[in-house]
């Protein structure tokens, strides 16, 4: 679990702060100008006590060639069609790292329910009746149970039981796995 989310946390913070250092584009600091008028005001009135300095502080704009308000103003229709491209993609991934998370979170949450109560029951049809309906493990569960079920016929008489069984359950489980991995290429 923590294998899957560590990465997702550590991009999502890359991204945040990837953020704020492209949003803070306005710096504060003193004129340069101020140190030496304080000191030629020292220098001409000794005589008298000296007031205490007031800190003035003045606003600057730091101009950053490189950052993405420069790249909107200066840039082409080539620039600024790649920067469009750029977000509407990073958007996708986003929202497709977002729905894969929760569908993974949701699996994690059936696969433990189902540790909990699936083996204590006497029957494999009562096990599977207790799975929440429409959840993958139900669907293995009763695909198991039918393959059993339905071990007859010309094509089966080759195949054991278990083989038959083995074979249906796996391609039940590939079947979910196919799921869980559509609309992870964007």
């Amino acid at each position: 679990m923590f294998t899957r989310l560590t990465p997702t946390l550590a991009a999502v913070a890359v991204s945040i702060a990837a953020l704020f250092a492209v949003a803070s584009s306005t710096a504060f600091a003193q004129p340069a100008s101020a140190p030496a008028a304080s000191a030629a005001a020292a220098t001409e009135a000794p005589a008298m006590a000296p007031a205490p300095l007031t800190a003035t502080t003045t606003k600057e704009t730091v101009d950053n060639p490189y950052g993405l308000s420069a790249l909107w103003a200066q840039g082409d229709f080539v620039a600024k069609g790649t920067l469009i491209m750029l977000a509407i993609m990073s958007m996708g991934s986003w929202y497709i790292l977002v729905t894969k998370l929760y569908e993974s979170l949701k699996i994690a949450g059936e696969a433990r329910a189902a540790r909990k109560g699936f083996f204590k029951h006497a029957s494999l049809g009562d096990a599977a009746k207790t799975l929440k309906p429409g959840s993958a493990f139900r669907f293995i569960a009763e695909t198991g149970i039918d393959a059993n079920d339905h071990h007859e016929g010309a094509l089966t008489e080759h195949i054991d039981r278990n083989s038959w069984v083995t074979m249906s359950v796996q391609r039940s489980v590939e079947d979910v796995q196919s799921r869980l991995q559509d609309g992870l290429a964007f």
